[in-house]
């Protein structure tokens, strides 16, 4: 099977890092490109409820530039 393109979502759980060097020997032996998307469940869970998970507009122009390399 060939791939041209992998989309790795990646939670930080015990599951993801087992499947980490499987996407890593895919990459390898294919080729491929490889997209991380970093996930968070619930945001709500992991940060205190008077916490703003926000990103601020200049700093998503940012990450969108360096992402299209």
């Amino acid at each position: 099977m060939h791939f041209s393109h992998v989309l790795f979502p990646f939670d930080d759980s015990p599951r993801c890092l087992q499947t980490e060097l499987f996407v890593k020997h895919l990459i390898d032996t294919t080729g491929a490109r490889l997209t991380l998307l970093n996930v968070i469940g619930n945001p709500n869970a992991q940060y205190p409820s008077n916490f703003a998970f926000l990103i601020p507009p200049k700093d998503t122009e940012k990450m969108l530039a360096s992402s299209e390399n």
